[in-house]
C-alpha cells in the first residue's frame, strides 16, 4: 500500500509539473544560444518596470498586457549568425509577422505566435550596425488587445 501511494503522489506531481509548465516555443531557441551571447536575461515582467521611464510605462503596460516573461538576447560579434538562426526558427514555428521596418541597415521585426484568441509569444528583433537585439514577452494576452495596443502605439507619431 505504501508504495502504491508514493507511485500514485508521483504521476500526479510529474503530471502537474508537465501539465502547468509555460513551455513557450521561444525557449529552446534562448537555451540554445544565450551561452554565444553577449548579454542573456530572462526575468520576470515586473522587474522590467524599474527601468522605464514614467513617461513610458502607460505604452509598454498596454503592449505587455498578460506578458509574465522577458528574454533578452544581445550580441555583437556574431549577430549575422544569430539574426539568421532567428529568422529560419520564426518561419519553422509558425509565426505571424505583425511588422518589418528596415531604414540605414537597421531592420525592426515583431512577430507573434498566436493560437486561436490568444498571443503567447511576441519577439522583436532590431539588426543595426552589426548588432542584434532579441526581446521576447512570454504569457498569454488576448489577440484583440495585441492589435488594439498596436493600433494605438503606431499611432502616437
Amino acid at each position: 500500500m505504501n508504495n502504491s501511494w508514493k507511485i500514485t503522489v508521483a504521476a500526479i506531481a510529474t503530471f502537474l509539473i508537465l501539465g502547468c509548465s509555460s513551455n513557450h516555443r521561444f525557449t529552446g531557441f534562448y537555451n540554445d544560444h544565450k551561452r554565444e551571447a553577449r548579454l542573456a536575461l530572462a526575468v520576470p515582467k515586473f522587474m522590467v518596470n524599474i527601468f522605464i521611464p514614467k513617461e513610458d510605462r502607460d505604452v509598454v503596460k498596454r503592449l505587455t498586457k498578460g506578458m509574465k516573461k522577458i528574454k533578452v538576447l544581445y550580441e555583437h560579434r556574431t549577430a549575422d549568425a544569430l539574426s539568421r538562426d532567428l529568422d529560419l526558427f520564426i518561419g519553422s514555428q509558425e509565426y505571424a509577422t505583425y511588422f518589418l521596418y528596415k531604414d540605414d541597415g537597421s531592420r525592426l521585426a515583431l512577430h507573434a505566435f498566436e493560437d486561436e484568441e490568444e498571443i503567447h509569444e511576441i519577439i522583436m528583433k532590431l539588426d543595426a550596425n552589426d548588432e542584434i537585439v532579441i526581446v521576447t514577452l512570454q504569457g498569454k494576452m488576448d489577440l484583440q488587445d495585441f492589435n488594439r495596443a498596436l493600433e494605438n502605439t503606431v499611432n502616437l507619431d
